[in-house]
């Protein structure tokens, strides 16, 4: 072969590898694949625009869909991050990571039929899912179905070792099952490995608080609220740790936080109006307890305690409505039945004869409208 032809044969090939190269580090240059690598570093905010700019220039493009949803998500548009989950799903219908987007924004919105339905989905494409499994596993315990739960983190840890959400999820059931101690070394684990994580922090510190351990609850919560200012449940968690340690002023504090950073729970309300009672501010534990009985009209326990502020009070007729919206609501609120609250052997008859003693002119300082359970030395009528 002459040099010539050998001159040849090399310039071809130094074009061909210019132009495949090019090719390569143009697509690796597109906005889409700039946007993955921005949102894989966690830049999500920069990657949007690069996401919005690939699905507008390629609509059909499932990859464009699905990253734009993984955008909106972490800004909190969940709505909006669900119908791009779904585009790519009906774009690439074996896309087991939109189906796992889609289960997350169900969830999300409470539509846990919706998210188990997507999250089996995922799994039938792709068995090996962690996350997947680890989201089932959550629901389980949600359902209260522990057993179920504990099986799918396992199944979860045994595809993916460092799995944060099944090893917080163990911890979980561990916990549900009684075994709180067996809970708090899984979670002080966790916390070795992500101690900037709010979740596992608040989790942590609700697990000391249950074990006694008041100090160590009050700063693990601390520092969960510090780390996510918009975790209602770490507030509230504070709220409780503070009050056990008789910190009223410090518990009402984190309590109203709570409802303003989430929504307006019962329990919070609730939590919120006894921390004010503890403090001898009964007026504005009054109205946190007409929050609670707004929330779950059905529910008598904040009735319960509207008639104790109510008759400290002296609104006798205020009082006697909370007592029998308090005996109406335990007779028809299933939770209050299945706790075995409805009363009858004990709260109803006592609220009852508080009725009757109403009804007498008897009112006297003995007059309660609370149901006194094992161990309460409060008087009751």
């Amino acid at each position: 072969m002459s040099f010539r032809w050998v001159t040849k044969l090399l310039f071809s090939g130094l074009l061909a590898s210019w132009v495949l190269g090019g090719i390569a580090l143009a697509q690796g240059n597109s906005p889409l694949e700039r946007g993955i690598q921005l949102a894989k570093q966690g830049h999500y905010e920069a990657a949007g625009p690069l996401f919005e700019e690939a699905a507008k220039a390629s609509p059909q493009d499932a990859r464009a869909q699905y990253w734009l949803g993984r955008t909106l998500e972490e800004k909190d548009q969940f709505d909006a991050a669900l119908d791009r989950f779904k585009k790519a799903v009906i774009l690439n219908p074996k896309s087991a990571e939109a189906y796992l987007g889609i289960g997350r924004m169900e969830d999300r919105k409470g539509n846990v039929q919706g998210a188990t339905i997507a999250y089996e989905r995922a799994l039938e494409i792709d068995k090996n899912l962690a996350e997947a499994h680890a989201a089932l596993g959550l629901i389980a315990i949600r359902k209260g179905d522990n057993g179920k739960a504990e099986r799918s983190f396992k199944k979860a840890v045994s595809i993916d070792g460092s799995s944060k959400s099944a090893r917080l999820g163990l911890a979980q059931v561990e916990i549900k099952k009684g075994k709180t101690e067996n809970g708090v070394r899984l979670l002080e684990d966790l916390k070795r490995d992500y101690p900037r994580d709010s979740e596992i922090r608040a989790t942590l510190g609700n697990a000391y608080a249950q074990l006694g351990k008041n100090d160590s609850a009050v700063a693990e919560l601390r520092a969960a609220t510090e780390l996510n200012s918009k975790s209602d449940a770490a507030w509230v968690g504070l709220g409780n740790a503070l009050t056990k340690k008789r910190d009223f002023a410090g518990a009402e504090a984190a309590y109203r936080v709570a409802v303003k950073t989430g929504k307006d729970s019962f329990s919070t309300h609730l939590a919120l109006g006894n921390s004010l009672v503890a403090q001898g501010r009964n007026e504005e534990a009054l109205k946190e307890f007409e929050r609670a009985s707004d929330a779950k009209p059905l529910n008598g326990v904040a009735h319960r305690e509207e008639c104790k502020i109510l008759l400290k009070l002296e609104k006798w007729a205020a009082s006697e409505q909370a007592a029998r919206q308090a005996i109406q609501g335990d007779s028809r609120d299933p939770a209050e039945r299945r706790k075995g609250c409805m009363g009858h052997h004990t709260r109803k008859p006592k609220i009852h004869a508080y009725l009757e003693r109403q009804r007498r002119g008897d009112f006297g300082p003995r007059s309660r409208c609370h149901h006194r359970r094992s161990g309460d030395r409060r008087q009751s009528p």
